[in-house]
C-alpha cells in the first residue's frame, strides 16, 4: 500500500519530544500496510524518524525543528522510500508526491542544511 505512514500505522515506535517518533528495527507497520523503515534502521544502523504528514507543512516544520533542537542536528537527511519525491508533474505511479512536497516545504522552513536520499526508487 502506498504511504505516507503516520505514527498510528505502526506498533513499537519510540516517542521522543512532543512531535516525533523514532522507528526502531523492532517497529512493525499495522496490517494491511507494510514498511521497509524498520529494516532500513537495522541495515543502515542509523536513527530514522517518522515524518507525520497530518499537520501539513507547518506541522512538519515543527516536527523537524524539534528534532534539530533536541538532537543538536546540523544536517537534515531525508529518506524517501519509493522515489515520489522526484515527481515533477502528474505521474500515474506517483502516489505520495503531495506528502513528499510537504516534507520538502517543512525542511525548507528549518534553518539547517538538508540532503534527500532515495530508497527503492
Amino acid at each position: 500500500m502506498p504511504g505516507p505512514r503516520d505514527p498510528s500505522a505502526f506498533e513499537g515506535l519510540d516517542k521522543v519530544g512532543r512531535y516525533n517518533h523514532r522507528v526502531l528495527s523492532t517497529s512493525v507497520a499495522k496490517a494491511p500496510a507494510n514498511s521497509t523503515l524498520p529494516r532500513l534502521v537495522d541495515d543502515l544502523e542509523l536513527s530514522l524518524w517518522l515524518i507525520d504528514p497530518r499537520g501539513g507543512a507547518v506541522g512538519l516544520s515543527n516536527q523537524i525543528r524539534e528534532l534539530v533542537e533536541l538532537l543538536s542536528i546540523e544536517k537534515i537527511e531525508v529518506v524517501d522510500v519509493g522515489g515520489d519525491i522526484l515527481a515533477s508533474r502528474p505521474e500515474h505511479t506517483a502516489h505520495g508526491a503531495l506528502a513528499d512536497a510537504l516534507v520538502l516545504a517543512g525542511v525548507a522552513a528549518v534553518d539547517a542544511d538538508a540532503t534527500v536520499m532515495l530508497a527503492g526508487a
